[in-house]
């Protein structure tokens, strides 16, 4: 791994100067003693940790911490070693053994002065060792942070670019934090920061931004273009839908002018009918009035007849023209809610499209705060805010396409729920129009029964009356006929009154010429005969007051009884 250039640099001056602090301690202890080496045979050299990477200087200042501890005790058992040998070595001679005490003496002091100066040597080595560890950890979490921040940033603006734009920005964030693209996934290695990379990666994000909003702009401007065309068809198509809808309005009012006027010419023209119909029943009426009562009867069968046979065609009539208003109150509403239809769905797109221009305003705005950010290597407190920002960034996004999903689920719940609506209406006008087919289905059956009907009694009036009239022929022949033989009969009798009286003239004559007794039968007497001559009067006045055109007996009740003389 590379190491940071300031650390190390850092590094290499407190070792400069760390080595200085000991030559010079060194001089004084040779100037002061003229000894170069330790009692324990030590000479004082500067720790190898703090030549070291910042990766290995936590694990360094511990060992160093160890080698220190051995060190100090190794020494302190040397002192101990040499001063027992001193003691040990002491000669007889009192000035001898002054002298050498006094030197012990000396080289205590001045070993207690080393000791010191050790110490103090090594507290400024540990302080400033562990202020290196706490910059190096500080360091470190600063490159831990701006990795994984450049990270996100790569996977962010990777979802907005091609494929091949985005396999080269993440191979390129990968070799910037020095991982290898598994570990950018699963975090496991330590991200080190490399600076021709970290400049090439930017490099690499302004161009991904800058072809990203360039293909905003191109979309928006297809949208925008999109919008006016469909927004120009809308317009088209509603101007269309406003004039087909008024020429259908007026198209549907002349229809009803037509139809009430037809209406009502059929109205007039029915009540003209029945009217000559009631003038034609009546001189009907008087005319069989003499008839029986079986033609009386079928007479008023016709007129009933007749009377149900115009109201049924002037209920047909009127369904009729009903369900032809009802037609068309149903395509008026068909039409008006084509047009509902339409307003609903220009309204949508008209939203949508503000939507969509608002987001695509967003985004820029965003693009726009992005490439005026700072670099993320000039400040040390940077990374955590722009962070902080992103993040806030992010949850507003996040935030505002859940608001965008809602907003076109329910755009789609209304959409499902019109259809509904609309298929609801639909179905309700087409029981409606069922209803009203059944209904006219079974006045027309009822209307073709009542028409057989008619005919059927019309057959039977017409035969019942053809019956009556061949037995109208038929007495009127029988009456001509009796009107003959009563005429015969009154010739005949009238003949046989004078021969009878003749006879009775010549017999008369003849018994008074002969005078023989004889049995003569006396003459007619003129009352008998006068009575005889009443009768057939009578019955020729009656046979020719009797109006044989209108009598209607029946063959049954008609018998012609011959004439019987009274005795």
């Amino acid at each position: 791994m590379r190491a940071d250039p300031a650390v190390s640099q850092r590094l290499q001056q407190a070792a400069e100067q760390l080595q200085a602090a000991i030559q010079s301690a060194r001089k004084r202890r040779h100037s002061r003693d003229g000894v170069g080496q330790s009692p324990g045979g030590k000479s004082w050299r500067l720790a190898p940790t703090v030549m070291l990477a910042p990766e290995h200087e936590e694990s360094d200042g511990e060992e160093d911490g160890t080698d220190s501890a051995q060190q100090q005790s190794s020494d302190n058992e040397a002192d101990s070693a040499g001063t027992s040998l001193a003691s040990g070595s002491r000669p007889q001679s009192p000035t001898k053994g002054w002298s050498e005490l006094r030197d012990t003496e000396v080289l205590q002091e001045s070993k207690l002065e080393m000791d010191s100066v050790e110490q103090e040597m090594r507290k400024a080595l540990d302080w400033m060792q562990r202020d290196v560890e706490r910059q190096a950890r500080e360091n470190r979490a600063v490159r831990e942070t701006l990795a994984r921040s450049i990270l996100d940033v790569t996977d962010i603006i990777a979802d907005f670019v091609s494929p091949n734009a985005a396999s080269l920005l993440l191979r390129t964030a990968a070799a910037a934090t020095g991982t290898s693209p598994e570990e950018v996934d699963n975090n496991a290695a330590t991200p080190q920061l490399i600076p021709d990379k970290v400049d090439e990666l930017v490099v690499q994000w302004e161009d991904a931004l800058v072809a990203w909003r360039e293909q905003s702009l191109v979309a928006k401007q297809e949208l925008m273009e999109a919008f006016t065309t469909f927004e120009a068809e809308c317009m088209v198509r509603m101007q269309a839908g406003e004039a087909s809808h008024k020429s259908e309005q007026e198209q549907l009012a002349h229809d009803v002018n037509a139809q009430q006027m037809f209406y009502e010419d059929c109205m007039s023209s029915l009540s003209s009918q029945l009217e000559q119909t009631q003038r034609e029943v009546q001189s009907l009426q008087a005319q069989v009035s003499g008839l029986s009562s079986l033609l009386a009867t079928t007479n008023v069968q016709a007129k009933s007849c007749d009377a149900t046979t115009n109201t049924i065609e002037l209920e047909f009539q009127g369904e009729n023209l009903q369900q032809q208003v009802l037609e068309l109150s149903a395509r008026v509403k068909s039409a008006e809610m084509f047009g509902l239809q339409c307003e609903a769905s220009l309204r949508e797109q008209t939203q949508r499209a503000d939507e969509a221009e608002s987001r695509l305003s967003i985004l820029h705005e965003e693009c726009q705060e992005l490439r005026m950010q700072p670099s993320h290597a000039r400040t040390s407190a940077a990374p955590n805010d722009a962070l902080q920002s992103y993040q806030q960034k992010l949850e507003l996004l996040e935030g505002r396409m859940q608001d965008v999903l809602q907003q076109v689920a329910c755009d789609h719940e209304q959409y499902e729920y019109e259809q509904a609506k609309w298929a609801l209406e639909k179905r309700h006008h087409r029981e409606k129009y069922d209803e009203v087919l059944d209904a006219s289905v079974k006045v027309l059956k009822v209307l073709i029964i009542r028409e057989k009907l008619m005919k059927k009694h019309e057959r039977v009036q017409k035969r019942q009356s053809e019956e009556c009239q061949d037995k109208q022929l038929e007495l009127a022949c029988h009456v001509a006929s009796l009107q003959g033989m009563t005429n015969e009969l009154m010739q005949l009798s009238a003949m046989v009154l004078l021969v009878l009286q003749q006879l009775a003239v010549l017999k008369a004559n003849a018994s008074v010429s002969q005078d023989a007794p004889a049995r003569w039968t006396l003459p007619a007497k003129p009352v008998q005969m006068k009575s005889m001559i009443k009768r057939l009067k009578k019955i020729e006045a009656a046979l020719g007051r009797r109006d044989w055109a209108s009598a209607t007996p029946s063959m049954q009740s008609l018998k012609v009884c011959p004439y019987t003389y009274p005795a």
